[in-house]
């Protein structure tokens, strides 16, 4: 896993946050798969999405969504 500081991300992105900036595809697939076997042993699973992943919280929840 890369870790991008803040600043690098706010680089990148300019400071905005309405589109996805960083593809984490791999790690959200791996992520996935901890939340559906999580799921499969009866736990509640909570996530906290925010910009600094991939650059857009909505659309990051909205490919996790699809993910699931």
């Amino acid at each position: 896993m890369h870790i991008l500081f803040r600043s690098t991300k706010e680089k990148i992105s300019g400071e905005n946050w309405n589109k996805i900036y960083i593809s984490r595809d791999e790690e959200l697939k791996e992520i996935i798969e901890m939340i559906k076997d999580l799921q499969n042993r009866g736990a509640d699973v909570y996530l906290n999405v925010n910009n600094h992943y991939e650059g857009c919280a909505p659309l990051t929840i909205e490919k996790i969504k699809k993910l699931m």
